[in-house]
């Protein structure tokens, strides 16, 4: 019964050995998983009207293979003048995260992109800048005729002549 205990523990300490060997292979060949993944992140520059719909739009990808990555979270600063709004966003599968830019006050606006996890990616920090404009309006009104004092209601239609939606507020 002894023998059996010290060779179990003869082939135990074997293994453990062969698992220090094993792990430190894969260590020396350069693999490490402390090191954050290099990523390069690529923001557009937008031009639109307010309330048009369209996205500010990030695209990640991998330094080394060039493709899209994925699950990647980055932080942006959008810039109002001398104040700014931090956002977090994630890329989706394609790599790409967006951002609905259309309800930004009229104006420019720069905004910095960074990644928000640096222990797990590293990337450098990239401005870009958009531009709201005043949208263009599109009226449309019924033909009617109606006589003076007569309570009849006249409907006017206001919409944005870019995405086609209508306008609220609008006086």
């Amino acid at each position: 019964m002894i023998v059996v205990i010290a060779c179990f523990l003869a082939v135990s300490a074997v293994n453990a050995e062969e698992m220090v060997n094993s792990t430190n292979n894969v260590h020396d060949v350069g693999e490490s998983s402390n090191e954050p993944q290099s990523i390069a992140l690529n923001p557009e520059k937008l031009s639109t009207t307010y309330g048009s719909g369209k996205y500010f739009k990030v695209k990640a990808t991998d330094s080394k293979t060039k493709k899209p990555a994925g699950n990647v979270k980055m932080i942006l600063k959008v810039y109002t003048g001398k104040k700014y709004k931090k956002v977090s966003l994630t890329t989706d599968s394609n790599g790409v995260a967006k951002y609905s830019a259309s309800k930004l006050s009229i104006g420019k606006h720069k905004i910095i992109v960074k990644a928000a996890d640096t222990k797990k990616y590293s990337s450098k920090v990239k401005t870009s800048t958009v531009k709201i404009s005043k949208a263009k309006l599109k009226i449309s009104a019924p033909k009617i005729t109606s006589i003076y004092k007569q309570n009849k209601k006249f409907k006017v239609t206001v919409k944005n002549r870019e995405s086609n939606n209508a306008m609220k507020g609008i006086k």
